[in-house]
């Protein structure tokens, strides 16, 4: 179970490849490749250490108007998936 209160990092084994202007990502580690939406991509954008899942879903909120318990749902699942798949963890 994700944790939203910690701040989360993305994995280095994780490349990042733009086709037709949609984000894929790519775990080399591991093989796993994930094609990511618009939402997706923007969290994505936004993992870099120092916020949580709760940040994530709080700016969420704000750039694209939806409501916070809606924003934290899509937030929750989005990030689920990237922790299931290791693209990314918790800063230690």
């Amino acid at each position: 179970m994700l944790n939203m209160k910690m701040p989360l990092r993305k994995n280095e084994f994780v490349q990042v490849k733009t086709v037709e202007g949609k984000k894929i990502l790519f775990n080399l580690d591991d093989g796993i490749v994930l094609r990511v939406n618009d939402v997706s991509s923007f969290l994505w954008e936004m993992i870099d250490g120092h916020h949580s899942g709760q940040d994530l879903a709080q700016t969420l909120t704000e750039r694209f108007e939806v409501e916070p318990g809606i924003a934290y749902q899509d937030t929750r699942g989005v990030l689920e998936t990237f922790f299931k798949d290791e693209f990314i963890d918790y800063v230690k």
